[in-house]
């Protein structure tokens, strides 16, 4: 059964039926930021959850009009970083202003019923190098070779999953965690990142973003200019990403 106590809403769970029964597979309608404006998804109609993926991924069409959208609508200037060893693959970081950028929700609707998300559920951390501007990792992953959108680890966290293959479909809700987003201060480390202001196209290798010490981690709870920063913690070594126990869940 569906343990309701790892679950915001229990009476707040949407049923989305398999497209067939090869895969997990869910119908997708609609795609929209900040709840006005719409995606062109094209010939996109499916999203697959996948926890064996840590981001959420996308093909190409999809996510370039998200990179437009927060260029030219949201003032921030994002770029790719290709996957080492996966070049058909990129995250997508933006350099956002500290204290006027804010990222927008996601509204992601599945055969008809809409799932959003926040920011702090798809950007994973900010390093702040000048204390006017930091860099954002998302985990939004750009695919050149991929046909329907893969929600990974960096979507599923935020949900309690429920695979009812007795009836064929996936259930979703919140879950009970409250995500957040990790601000790291680079400004004292011997350590320096391309503009991307400067040079919106720059391409970087994704071990470029692993070469400096993590160190005087902030965890931030909301978006509001990227403050107010909450608690300080040191050494911080990365998590890998990874969905909490208990919080996806198969009935048989």
């Amino acid at each position: 059964g569906v343990d309701d106590s790892l679950i915001r809403d229990p009476d707040d769970i949407s049923y989305f039926p398999f497209i067939d029964d090869l895969s997990y597979s869910i119908s997708l309608n609609s795609f929209t930021l900040d709840g006005t404006f719409e995606l062109d998804m094209g010939m996109v109609t499916t999203a697959l959850p996948d926890s064996g993926n840590s981001e959420i991924t996308f093909p190409s069409q999809i996510i370039d009009q998200i990179q437009d959208y927060l260029n030219n609508q949201k003032n921030m200037s994002c770029s790719f970083i290709v996957e080492e060893g996966a070049e058909d693959y990129a995250m997508l970081v933006c350099e956002v202003s500290l204290y006027s950028g804010k990222f927008p929700n996601i509204s992601i609707g599945f055969n008809g019923t809409i799932i959003e998300l926040e920011p702090e559920d798809y950007i994973e951390d900010c390093l702040i190098f000048d204390n006017l501007t930091c860099l954002c990792e998302t985990n939004l992953e750009r695919s050149l070779i991929d046909y329907e959108i893969l929600l990974g680890d960096a979507f599923l966290q935020s949900f309690y999953s429920i695979f009812d293959l007795e009836n064929d479909r996936l259930g979703l809700t919140r879950n009970t965690i409250n995500n957040t987003i990790k601000i790291i201060p680079i400004s004292s480390l011997d350590f320096s990142f391309p503009n991307l202001l400067e040079d919106s196209t720059s391409v970087l290798t994704k071990t470029q973003t692993r070469e400096f010490d993590w160190k005087a981690v902030a965890t931030v709870s909301g978006l509001l200019g990227l403050l107010p920063i909450v608690a300080f913690t040191s050494y911080f070594m990365r998590r890998n990403k990874k969905i909490n126990e208990g919080q996806s869940q198969m009935i048989l």
